[in-house]
């Protein structure tokens, strides 16, 4: 999940969610899975069949001298007829730390 930030802005992102492909149900012991860090322009994809699935992720942006929008952004992998939706419930969270 990628988002749009403002122009200079630099920092990290920590992601934490099912791998793409991943099988997944409610006797599943699990499957591989994303822990990582990236940058914040670095595409990460997540998944699951069926295609449920919970991810985290964190950071810390750092801002430039000019101000913008900073917003959260979600997508499907290949673009098909199926839908993709973000889940009733999901937040972003934005904490001014200076």
């Amino acid at each position: 999940m990628p988002g749009r930030r403002p122009s200079g802005a630099t920092g990290n992102r920590a992601a934490v969610g099912p791998d793409q492909g991943v099988i997944l149900s409610g006797t599943s012991s699990g499957g591989t899975g994303r822990w990582g860090v990236h940058a914040f322009t670095t595409a990460v994809t997540y998944g699951s069949t069926p295609p449920i699935c919970a991810a985290i992720e964190e950071g810390l942006i750092f801002t430039g001298a000019s101000g913008g929008t900073f917003a959260l952004q979600a997508a499907q992998t290949t673009a098909n007829a199926t839908f993709s939706k973000v889940a009733q419930g999901s937040y972003m969270r934005v904490k001014l730390l200076s």
